[in-house]
């Protein structure tokens, strides 16, 4: 498993958010707001600096998740075929993240090991 961060932050504001909260030691790199174009052009930089920095990793679909909170992050998952698990934590309630498409909506991220049972489910259910 590989940790990448993926955010619609500047590099600079996302290292800050990450010290602050002491989260930066759980990823590998990112990729980071660059111009005002489309939020899915991260998730398609995110996708290229993964399979260029791991190329022995399978990349496969239904192997790659996108988390995130809003609308925009279900929309960078979508771009690169991955699937979505919405955390309803922010403004963006449940019921407006699975209409938007999300493959899982959760109230709060889960235990470790709760996490791993969820995103190896063979079939998605």
């Amino acid at each position: 498993v590989h940790s990448m961060l993926l955010t619609g932050n500047t590099e600079r504001g996302a290292r800050a958010k990450l010290t602050h909260y002491d989260l930066a030691e759980f990823f590998e790199g990112g990729a980071f707001s660059t111009d005002a174009g489309p939020r899915s052009r991260i998730a398609e930089r995110a996708l290229g600096l993964v399979r260029a920095r791991f190329p022995e990793a399978a990349i496969e679909p239904g192997h790659v998740f996108v988390i995130g909170d809003t609308p925009h992050d279900v929309d960078c998952a979508r771009a690169v075929g991955a699937r979505t698990i919405a955390v309803a934590s922010g403004v963006y309630g449940s019921d407006a993240l699975r209409a938007h498409g999300a493959w899982r909506v959760l109230d709060r991220i889960p235990s470790p090991d709760a996490f791993i049972a969820l995103i190896d489910t063979p079939d998605g259910q």
